[in-house]
């Protein structure tokens, strides 16, 4: 076949099947929209081959390289692109499908619009990349490079990232969803508005990191380390924040809502209006904390450590307090309001239906 017969096909939309293309030269050659199946692409050089909304299923490209033009609309699916090359590439709206693409490189590309779906990305090369509104899902990430990429409300959803190198990544607006992060280091990074909704972050760093209105519903974060981090409006509701800490954050506003806190460490953080409401904080410190204007409603906390604490205006309705060592605290707090309580405690029986005139006759 030659380079204007491969053209010619992909301009009147028929597929081109089972073809082996190494060594054709393609260089310069318009292929929009084309469709290739089980083809073999490998080691091409496509860097300056129009690609535009084509469409590559099962076909070979290891070690293909794209260069650094932009692409729009293309689509992979189920290639075989170890070490492919779109290295400083402009990729808009591509997708790729179950492809392998360990060691492939995407270093300081530019990805808007882009999705993985269940793809090999095992070693795969994002660092430096400027990833806007895509999708990471259900990828194999081991060794992952994103170390100085920025994330614009991208998400990387269901994957083991433990090994995966995050260094210096900046995100805004991204979601981690159900990702295994433990043990990871934040520290000093940008992600504000970052959802790590249900993920495991045990032991995990986020000292000094900027977590403004960051998400951690649900999230795994026994023994983690926030110290100095900048967590306001963050939203750690039902999380395991066991032994987790916490001193000298600026954790104003956050939501602490049936978390599972229970030794956790507030030394020194700012908690004005922070939400404790049922949470669970047995021998936790907030030894020089303030918690002007928060709510403990309902929490428990045996043994926790107030010393030096402004507790001015701080809600403890209900809490539980046996031990709790609140001599030497600032302010006054608000105790338990009777009437609420009998509210909270009322549970009315259910309301039964009147039999209607049937079946009252029926014996």
């Amino acid at each position: 076949m030659s380079p204007e017969a491969l053209r010619e096909m992909a301009e009147a939309g028929v597929p081109v099947i089972e073809r082996d293309l190494r060594g054709m030269d393609l260089r310069g050659l318009d292929l929009g929209k084309l469709v290739a199946m089980k083809c073999n692409l490998a080691g091409q050089d496509l860097s300056e081959t129009r690609m535009d909304e084509a469409m590559l299923a099962e076909c070979e490209l290891g070690g293909a390289r794209f260069g650094a033009a932009r692409r729009e609309g293309l689509m992979l699916v189920k290639c075989r692109a170890q070490g492919l090359d779109m290295a400083a590439a402009a990729l808009v709206g591509l997708m790729l499908v179950e492809c392998e693409l360990a060691e492939a490189r995407f270093g300081a590309a530019r990805l808007e619009r882009c999705m993985f779906v269940a793809c090999k990305m095992d070693g795969l090369d994002l660092s430096q990349a400027a990833l806007d509104t895509c999708v990471l899902m259900r990828c194999t990430i081991e060794r992952l490079r994103l170390d100085d990429a920025r994330l614009t409300n991208s998400a990387i959803l269901e994957g083991d990232a433990t090994t995966a190198d995050l260094s210096r990544m900046a995100i805004d607006g991204g979601l981690l969803f159900k990702l295994v992060l433990d043990s990871r280091d934040f520290s000093r990074q940008a992600l504000a508005r970052v959802n790590f909704m249900q993920s495991s972050l045990r032991g995990a760093r986020f000292d000094g990191a900027e977590l403004t209105q960051s998400i951690f519903i649900g999230a795994d974060l026994a023994q983690a380390s926030f110290a100095g981090a900048r967590a306001s409006a963050v939203m750690f509701a039902r999380a395991d924040i066991s032994r987790a800490g916490f001193s000298g954050a600026g954790l104003n506003m956050a939501n602490f809502s049936e978390t599972k806190g229970d030794l956790a460490d507030f030394s020194g953080a700012d908690l004005s209006m922070a939400q404790f409401t049922d949470a669970s904080l047995r021998g936790a410190r907030f030894v020089g904390a303030n918690l002007s204007l928060a709510d403990a409603s309902n929490a428990r906390l045996e043994a926790a450590n107030f010393n030096g604490a402004a507790i001015g205006r701080l809600k403890l309705h209900a809490a539980v307090l046996h031990t709790a060592l609140l001599g030497g605290a600032r302010g006054d707090p608000i105790g338990t309001d009777e009437h609420r309580l009998v509210a909270e405690a009322y549970r009315p029986a259910p309301v039964q239906d009147e039999p209607t005139t049937e079946q009252r006759s029926v014996p």
